[in-house]
């Protein structure tokens, strides 16, 4: 298949034939070409191409200039990043010039610069306070939340979480773009919950280990609890669901207990709860 474009204007216009790599995979990546013409005064926007999609494809691009600046883009389909493969200034001296893009490197090669330049990208994007932690790193944070239910209990637990950005699209239906924000926070969440019966016998102690999932509104996680008061125990699973208010280092939560086994505390372990989740960060360490 043979694409051409125009640039009109051209008294003598000449011709550059590019010839496209053979390693082209439609399929995972976008490929663009860039040209512009180059003088002394100024420098103006030539062909450009994204629909590159045959592998050893031939394009002309009619030209008006002598020099010719040339990109040659392999970009990810699905996301900001993008590795500049081939960049070359072309002095046209004839008619007709043929120049063949160089062969792309492997695909592992492609992604590691492509995820070197969404690292860029996304650092780029972010914000300051709590949104600078909410891209691609893990935090090891603590938990304190209060619960409420028929007892009130407190709890304290740590979690070693990974945020990572989502796509947005801003903009109309026709002129959209996409944005990339903060989002998903996932993570496993150890620790113990405890009621506030300080007197003999009251007191009820709850490790626990769970999983959580936090996103731009919303929040989900499970726990498995063992309730104990070092005499008898009681091992719960707790579903949660919950609403995130924009407060930084906030969130609002509904859990209910499922009781696996004999309830030998009676009403001292809620069924239904409502809590508080305060989220203090310790250290955030950058994925390689």
């Amino acid at each position: 298949m043979l694409l051409s474009a125009q640039v009109f204007g051209a008294e003598n216009p000449a011709y550059l034939y590019l010839k496209m790599p053979s390693g082209i995979n439609t399929k995972k990546y976008q490929y663009r070409l860039l040209t512009n013409y180059v003088n002394k005064s100024s420098t103006r926007v030539g062909c450009m191409f994204s629909a590159i999609d045959q592998p050893g494809q031939l394009i002309i691009c009619e030209v008006e200039d002598t020099l010719v600046d040339l990109q040659f883009i392999v970009k990810d389909r699905w996301g900001p990043g993008e590795y500049l493969h081939h960049s070359i200034r072309i002095q046209i001296t004839a008619d007709s010039v043929f120049y063949p893009i160089p062969e792309l490197p492997d695909e592992a090669a492609i992604d590691a610069h492509i995820r070197d330049r969404e690292k860029v990208h996304r650092k780029e994007q972010r914000r300051d306070g709590f949104h600078t932690f909410m891209t691609d790193w893990k935090s090891w944070y603590i938990y304190a939340n209060f619960y409420q239910g028929n007892r009130p209990y407190g709890e304290v637990s740590f979690s070693n979480a990974r945020y990572s950005d989502v796509p947005v699209r801003r903009g109309s239906l026709f002129r959209s773009r996409i944005t990339y924000e903060p989002g998903l926070i996932r993570g496993p969440v150890y620790g113990a919950e405890f009621n506030f019966g300080w007197r003999k016998n009251d007191f009820i102690l709850g490790p626990k280990i769970g999983f959580q999932m936090n996103g731009r509104l919303g929040n989900l996680g499970l726990s498995a609890v063992y309730y104990t008061d070092f005499t008898h125990g009681l091992v719960c699973l707790k579903p949660r669901i919950g609403i995130n208010p924009g407060i930084p280092w906030v969130n609002f939560s509904y859990e209910y207990a499922i009781r696996c086994g004999y309830n030998y505390f009676g009403n001292r372990i809620n069924s239904h709860q409502f809590s508080v989740y305060f989220i203090i960060p310790l250290r955030v360490v950058e994925f390689p």
